[in-house]
């Protein structure tokens, strides 16, 4: 038996040396090396894999400054060699499909060498350019820029290729294949945007107006984050609360709200006009305090926006206040000591201004910090053999009065069995 056991683990260890490695250079299509371009090998069409358990792709490795491979690792069998993108790929000794490959057959620890061909399909290209008109002080990521394929352009493998823009303007995208594109900008009117025509070369730095663009934040009075966002947007980096900012036209139509980060900070791309900015979706319990745009309060005059933008730029300041009041109670059961399973039931407050429910815990507690207001007390989804005997504060009966936040004292309330 250990004799046995050691042959296995000297076969293990001898099977690596089986393996064999392709190596060539791959051209581009205009002559010179194809640097950085992915190379795979795969099992050819029609011919059994080998039986090591490896995938559709048994060897990848990318090219180097001369346009080198060197493929490591490859079972024995008979095999074709591809480079480029996934969904662009040239096959060797230089064509556009797998049916036309020209096999290789990689021997048991054998070296294939000169597996040298040109793409006859691009591996993708460089574009870039700039953004004009970003504010001073606008940090990199603020704003994104994203490549639309254009009817009559191959759909693209995954989601649209998006890049974020540097503070200094600059976006670059890496490997886009040919075809024609809109080059579109969050949070940007649907006329901001560029057609780029993508050929077999990287296409020459452009550059892309904004038109006005005001960068602002939103704050907490005395510091502090914003609440984190249950429901963020796909594609926002830091994405704040789920409260915004809108600015909404004479009209009564509106302009495309911005992306909110957690650190409040947002671009807006506004066109000429005038604006009523407004916060959305605030949370409970904020208010905002003050709305500003250089020296003009905006919670009493429109936001007015001039293309081009006066220099230096000016911010929209946003500051959020809230003054919370912690409300504490507990629930207790009429002449016994022990509670019901009090699983889901909560002490609903209810204001002018809309509700929050406080969890009860299992020992009967809850506590909340809420704003400064009159609410009618009530308590829900308890179990369905008790009822609410009383429920009080102080000397103050909640079922018939308001209760006030910021009085001091433990609300109580006590459920009976029904009768």
């Amino acid at each position: 038996m250990k004799a046995f056991a050691l042959a296995i683990l000297l076969l293990s260890q001898a099977a690596p040396s089986l393996n064999g490695v392709v190596t060539g250079q791959i051209r581009s299509i205009n002559g010179g090396p194809a640097i950085g371009v992915r190379v795979v090998v795969m099992p050819a069409p029609n011919s059994a894999s080998p039986e090591t358990g490896f995938g559709a792709l048994d060897s990848i490795s990318q090219t180097d400054d001369s346009g080198r491979y060197r493929l490591e690792r490859i079972p024995p069998g008979r095999y074709i060699v591809a480079a480029g993108l996934i969904n662009s790929l040239t096959y060797y000794p230089g064509v556009r499909t797998s049916g036309d490959a020209s096999a290789i057959i990689v021997g048991p620890g054998g070296t294939v060498t000169g597996i040298d061909f040109a793409l006859v399909q691009s591996p993708g290209v460089r574009v870039s350019g700039q953004l004009t008109g970003l504010p001073t002080g606008a940090p990199a990521g603020v704003v994104r820029v994203g490549l639309l394929p254009i009817a009559g352009t191959p759909p693209l493998p995954g989601p649209m290729p998006q890049a974020l823009v540097q503070s200094d303007g600059s976006f670059e995208f890496l490997r886009i294949v040919p075809g024609a594109y809109n080059l579109r900008v969050s949070g940007a009117p649907p006329t901001v945007t560029r057609r780029v025509d993508v050929q077999d070369q990287d296409v020459e730095p452009f550059s892309l107006s904004l038109g006005p663009a005001v960068l602002g934040r939103v704050e907490i009075e005395g510091g502090g984050s914003l609440p984190p966002s249950k429901n963020a947007p796909p594609g926002i980096p830091n994405p704040a609360a789920s409260l915004g900012v809108r600015a909404l036209r004479p009209d009564g139509g509106s302009a495309p709200s911005p992306p909110l980060r957690t650190d409040g900070l947002f671009l807006w791309l506004l066109p000429a006009g005038e604006y009523r900015v407004a916060v959305t979706m605030l949370p409970f319990g904020y208010s905002v305090k003050s709305m500003s745009y250089g020296t003009a309060n905006l919670l009493e005059a429109p936001l007015k926006i001039i293309d081009p933008l006066p220099t230096p730029s000016q911010d929209i300041r946003i500051t959020l206040t809230t003054t919370a009041f912690e409300v504490r109670g507990r629930v207790v059961l009429e002449g016994e000591s022990t509670l019901p399973d009090l699983s889901g039931a909560g002490v609903l407050l209810q204001s002018a201004d809309g509700g929050v429910e406080i969890p009860i815990t299992r020992d009967g507690r809850f506590t909340m910090n809420v704003t400064q207001a009159e609410y009618r007390v009530s308590v829900t989804r308890i179990p369905s053999d008790y009822i609410v005997r009383s429920l009080t504060h102080g000397t103050t009966d909640l079922l018939k009065a308001p209760f006030t936040a910021g009085a001091s004292g433990e609300i109580r309330i006590t459920l009976g069995a029904k009768p």
